[in-house]
């Protein structure tokens, strides 16, 4: 049976967090505004997505900005700590491998 190519919660969900995972990653650190504004996701999916994401320590704080008034914006960024990434090349005559860290 084939699907219907609707996409569920959890579908979108994991979209919204590969976003801001790509947007940290590449842009540096950032706050949730910054986030919501280069994203386009509302203020509200960024604060639970990056609670989330904090929760896992997938991201951690990365200090803080001054606002144009308030608190204090918290910066994000992505954990250096939490992952590798591993690519081998397999071929003749020879194989090549790399490794290296989030950063």
């Amino acid at each position: 049976m084939g699907t219907s190519g609707r996409k569920t919660v959890r579908d979108l969900r994991r979209g919204n967090r590969a976003m801001l995972l790509r947007a940290l990653y590449f842009g540096g650190p950032a706050s949730r505004n910054e986030l919501s504004a280069e994203t386009g996701l509302s203020a509200a999916t960024v604060s639970t997505m990056t609670g989330d994401l904090l929760a896992d320590n997938v991201i951690v704080e990365a200090g803080q900005v001054d606002s144009d008034g308030g608190r204090p914006r918290v910066l994000l960024k992505v954990n250096p700590a939490y992952g590798y990434a591993v690519g081998v090349d397999v071929g003749r005559p020879r194989s090549r491998s790399s490794c290296s860290t989030w950063r």
